[in-house]
């Protein structure tokens, strides 16, 4: 109880009230953990906080029961389990960054779901993010949308679309990525708006005993710097 992390970490004063339990042993068959949040309550950088749930782990499964942690305004959910017949949900909505991470700002929501074989799952997963900001790290926005069968058993869609994008000291305007089908027949496309000109590309292939082989659709470059190119 009255648990200050402030004291190590300045930056995170507050006050936190927590009770839970952990167990584990290593086995042959692998790792076996049990962790228990009855209760975590109190105040983090003058933010009420919030959690509870359980996570137990075996060797062929994961079970995650009523997980929620969440800070201000800011929540992150998760339910269901990973194994050979997954049936996992989850859930962020972060209305303000700065909720989780001293310094940032901006909003992060998203949802998802994972299904099928824990080696193999289909992963579906919806993202939005709107002027998030992070020391060197900035999005205007950016959407994401993915459908993805990891045994390329079925069709995969892939979509995600943003702009302002900063990392690194480098600057993408605008940013477009398409991708659908199998491991076998698939394609691709992307367009890449930088301060030194425009980058389109269009692939289209699959992947068969081991090797990819494909066709370039369309790449093309716009650049003020290098002139306009074409294939």
């Amino acid at each position: 109880e009255h648990i200050n992390p402030g004291v190590q970490y300045p930056v995170w004063q507050g006050e936190i009230d927590m009770e839970s339990r952990v167990s584990g042993k290593l086995t042959e068959a692998g790792p076996i953990a049990n962790v228990i949040l009855s209760t975590l309550k109190g105040e983090l950088r003058g933010l009420p906080i919030r959690g509870r749930g359980t996570v137990n782990v075996n060797p062929d499964v994961i079970d995650v029961a009523g997980l929620t942690v969440g800070s201000g305004r800011s929540e992150i959910r998760a339910n269901g389990k990973l194994s050979q017949h997954s049936q996992l949900d989850w859930e962020i909505n972060i209305p303000e960054a700065s909720d989780l991470i001293p310094e940032a700002s901006g909003r992060l929501v998203g949802q998802g779901t994972v299904r099928g074989p824990q080696t193999q799952p289909r992963i579906n997963a919806q993202l939005k993010v709107d002027s998030l900001h992070a020391q060197q790290f900035a999005v205007e926005w950016l959407a994401a949308d993915l459908d993805v069968d990891l045994s390329y058993q079925s069709k995969s869609n892939v979509s995600l679309v943003g702009q302002g994008l900063k990392a690194g000291g480098q600057q993408i305007s605008q940013l477009s990525i398409t991708a659908n089908g199998t491991l076998d027949v698939h394609e691709l496309e992307t367009a890449v708006t930088h301060e030194l000109g425009q980058v389109k590309l269009a692939l289209q292939g699959g992947l068969k005993n081991e090797l990819w082989k494909g066709a370039l659709q369309n790449f093309s470059v716009e650049s003020g710097d290098f002139g306009n190119w074409q294939l």
